[in-house]
């Protein structure tokens, strides 16, 4: 799997209220033991994203969530997200950092609400 099929993968996982289905995604895009560091708290494995997301997917049923292309380069990733609330309220988006696995999986994913501030 590419860098690229990994995130768009992850993506789906986002977008999907099958359990079954995120975690088949989630297998095939994270390493089992993966982390998972976002500011609302950090989880380990891909049991407990996959948990979280179905969490999100609960509470948010309209919401989507897109990811730009991945930038990839020697073992790490950066990627643009969006979450579209399609309910009226503005857009969330931010960046995610990652380290990836010898064969191109996520291992750890640390991902940032909005853009950084600006170098002065």
């Amino acid at each position: 799997m590419t860098v690229a099929e990994g995130m768009q993968a992850l993506a789906r996982a986002w977008n999907t209220d099958d359990d079954a289905g995120r975690l088949r995604l989630l297998v095939a895009a994270c390493v089992p033991d993966g982390v998972f560091a976002a500011p609302q708290g950090t989880l380990t494995g891909i049991g407990a994203l996959c948990a979280s997301i179905g969490e999100f997917r609960q509470a948010f049923p309209a919401a989507t969530v897109t990811f730009g292309p991945p930038d990839e380069h020697g073992g790490f990733v950066r990627v643009a997200w969006a979450t579209h609330w399609n309910n009226g309220q503005p857009n969330l988006a931010g960046e995610d950092f990652g380290e990836l696995s010898a064969d191109g999986r996520i291992k750890l994913l640390a991902s940032f609400d909005g853009a950084p501030q600006p170098a002065s």
